[in-house]
């Protein structure tokens, strides 16, 4: 049979698992006597300690098997009691004592837990067995999941990634938003990004900090943000964002004048294992530069453009507007330049320097599109200003239809039956890059001096245009820098791959070797890659040359591969939502080899 298509990757996939609360039906007298109950329930995520019971993100589950069983029922709750209204997933339809859940689980904690999970065999009868003893879990963002601050350069700020998470949001407590008036209202400024890093624009942008010698105070938070998918049972809600960080600190000296120099590019920090200027960023990183100059003179308005050429005649990226020596794009959008002079005037105030611990609130312009103009006289399409990029899952392979006979002896349909969505949006605009396999290929970057200016006579408007075309400056200004996305972990720090599933005698058993071989369904599991939101698995035949036998896509970092006995191979990679159209697909993970063998025990 074709790999089954798990398609988690909506939430029209649970409209296949809610048949899964249904009971199943009154067992048979012979079966449930010749049902044990299953032991050693316990759950697992790819790269944590096996004793581990707290999880950032929703975790796989094994179990021994029970002989006679045809299939299993796994629930969890928030109840240790499984009372009705606790029920968080109920899946009937499990065939292999592992099982990956497709939806994300709330953070919850509790005493001693707040999550407990169980399971009971079913023979084929209908028959079912004795629920397992409980198993209980917490979820919650790991190491508190608030993200630590970095060192920064002026107009910037830069904070520690959290694991699994695909997004963060930004507050700039001391900035002040405009209402739609250009009034200030009071309210502070939080935006969103895809990466580690966010400038100051706000806080620079018509209103530069000018005094020699002095500093001015950004205080800001950051909180970490992820993929949500999939919906509980009893409706319990889930959140997407983990917790606000304290309140930050950045002291910003004044801008520094002279012609523009010191391009340099930052992104995620150094890791063990990589090093972003030795293996290439892997997400758009932020952009700082020194001085207010270009070829035409001082200017208080800049633009980063992105160059897959060092001549700087292809673009890849056209940044928006900003008034800060940084520049980091943002999945929110760019600030909302007025074109009402009216509105742009009451930008213009300047914002204090520290003096007494006075920390002043800038006035800052509201996000949306901006209108503006390169020196060549086109209109800029600026990357954040884009529409969310989609991505369309292509599915290779027969599918397996759910069953649509009415007979209560049929397992529901549930996570594995191969349902399916169109297509998935990105969460904002898309600011990611293609990879460049770096260090071969890598891009060029420059940033040009840009202006407002009014026109219209006696219907005022205010333009925005670049003073500079990007390949006359190229040439003196510029920087550059690779971009590898990261494929998922598929191995151990041991090299060993996660994959756990039924040996030929029947014992449940975690790789063991680089191949492992498998009596049915493997459970498969993967470390999660930055900037993804989804991913891809595919299966082969052969390592070499690949042949996509079929795939499936799941937002989880794990999921079962109904394969039939003999030798496989698969492979999984991350869909980032960040890129755009087109071009969403991340680099592969190592290919793994796996045997599936018929197993050499009964169970009936």
């Amino acid at each position: 049979m074709p790999l089954v298509r798990v398609a988690a990757v909506c939430l029209a996939v649970l409209a296949f698992a809610g048949g899964a609360q249904a009971g199943v039906r009154s067992p048979a007298h012979d079966g449930t006597a010749k049902l044990a109950a299953p032991s050693g329930l316990h759950a697992f995520l790819a790269g944590y300690p096996k004793a581990s019971t707290t999880f950032p993100r929703t975790p796989a589950f094994a179990w021994n098997p029970s002989r006679g069983a045809a299939r299993y029922e796994l629930v969890l709750s928030t109840d240790p009691a499984f009372s009705g209204n606790s029920i968080a997933w109920d899946d009937t339809s499990v065939k292999t004592p592992v099982a990956a859940v497709p939806i994300a689980l709330p953070w919850i904690t509790g005493t001693p837990h707040s999550l407990y999970a169980r399971v009971r065999a079913i023979a084929a009868n209908g028959g079912v067995g004795p629920w397992s003893n409980s198993y209980g879990f917490d979820m919650r963002w790991m190491d508190n999941g608030i993200p630590g601050a970095l060192d920064s350069p002026n107009g910037m700020v830069r904070w520690q990634p959290i694991d699994g998470a695909t997004g963060y949001q930004v507050w700039f407590l001391n900035a002040d938003v405009t209402d739609g008036n250009g009034d200030p209202t009071g309210a502070s400024k939080i935006f969103s990004t895809a990466t580690y890093v966010a400038d100051e624009r706000g806080y620079y942008t018509f209103h530069q900090p000018l005094a020699a010698g002095k500093q001015w105070t950004v205080l800001w938070r950051v909180r970490a943000v992820r993929t949500v998918y999939g919906a509980l049972n009893n409706a319990l809600p889930t959140v997407t964002y983990g917790p606000w960080s304290p309140a930050y600190v950045n002291r910003n000296a004044a801008m520094t004048s002279g012609t523009f120099n010191n391009l340099a590019t930052l992104g995620e920090p150094p890791v063990t294992g990589h090093d972003p200027w030795k293996d290439g960023f892997r997400q758009t990183p932020g952009f700082t530069f020194n001085g207010n100059t270009g070829i035409y003179g001082p200017a208080s308005l800049y633009r980063v453009y992105i160059f897959s050429d060092q001549d700087c005649v292809n673009p890849v990226f056209k940044g928006s507007i900003v008034g800060s020596p940084a520049y980091a794009p943002r999945t929110s959008g760019p600030l909302a330049l007025p074109s009402d002079p009216l509105k742009l005037f009451k930008l213009l105030v300047p914002w204090a320097a520290d003096a007494g611990n006075l920390v002043d609130a800038p006035i800052t312009a509201q996000d949306g599109p901006q209108a503006t103009f390169a020196a060549d006289n086109g209109p800029v399409q600026e990357r954040e200003s884009a529409a969310p990029a989609t991505f369309t899952p292509t599915l290779v392979g027969s599918a397996t239809a759910p069953s649509s006979s009415s007979s209560s002896s049929s397992p529901p349909p549930s996570s594995s039956t191969g349902a399916t969505v169109p297509s998935l949006t990105g969460a904002g605009a898309p600011t990611g890059l293609w990879d460049t396999n770096w260090p071969v290929g890598r891009y060029y970057w420059t940033v040009v001096a840009t202006h407002y200016v009014i026109v219209g006579g006696s219907s005022p408007h205010v333009e925005y245009w670049d003073d500079e075309v990007p390949q006359d400056v190229c040439g003196g200004r510029y920087g550059f820098f690779g971009i590898a996305s990261q494929p998922p972990a598929v191995t151990s720090a041991s090299r060993l791959p996660y994959v756990w599933g039924l040996s030929t005698n029947g014992k449940l058993r975690a790789a063991s070797t680089a191949r492992p071989t498998v009596a049915g369904a493997p459970l498969v599991a993967w470390e999660p890659a930055l900037g993804a939101t989804a991913y891809e698995v595919q299966v082969s035949q052969s390592a070499y040359p690949w042949r996509t036998y079929g795939n499936l896509y799941t937002f989880a970092t794990s999921t079962t591969l109904p394969l039939k006995p003999g030798k496989w191979w698969f492979r999984v990679r991350g869909i980032n939502l960040t890129l755009p159209n087109g071009a969403s697909t991340m680099a592969w993970s190592q290919k793994i080899g796996v045997i599936i063998a018929k197993p050499k025990f009964s169970v009936g």
